[in-house]
């Protein structure tokens, strides 16, 4: 059942920008589970935009495209610090057919602000914040 803020925030329309910043946040949460056993680091960017691009393609709910995700990139759990990320973000559903456009459209642009922004936190964390 919703809480108070989710009903609020469903009231509340999303921009494109928001949509793409959703997606961001959602590649950087699933990228900080994903292994470097598993994708070599000359992979790892390319790997994140084709799982974001295939399970935008695929997925019929905000669920099932987080699993897509996890399953293109050989997550069997997802990290404490991913799973924190993921329950706090989500796309509601009367937003979700457009979230899954811009996903697919902008996928190239989102995993380049999602790369940004971890060698940003690295920078200023000296690890992956």
């Amino acid at each position: 059942m919703p809480t108070e803020t989710e009903r609020f925030v469903d009231a509340i329309p999303l921009s494109d920008d928001d949509l793409t910043d959703i997606a961001e946040a959602l590649v950087l949460a699933v990228m900080r589970s994903a292994s470097t056993d598993t994708i070599r680091a000359i992979d790892w960017w390319p790997r994140a935009r084709s799982a974001l691009q295939v399970a935008a393609a695929q997925a019929e709910s905000w669920p099932h495209m987080i699993s897509k995700m996890g399953q293109k990139l050989q997550i069997e759990a997802f990290q404490a610090m991913s799973s924190k990320t993921i329950a706090q973000i989500r796309v509601p559903n009367d937003a979700f057919p457009r979230f899954r456009e811009i996903c697919q459209r902008d996928s190239l642009f989102i995993v380049a602000m999602a790369q940004a922004t971890r060698d940003r936190q690295k920078e200023e964390f000296g690890h992956e914040a």
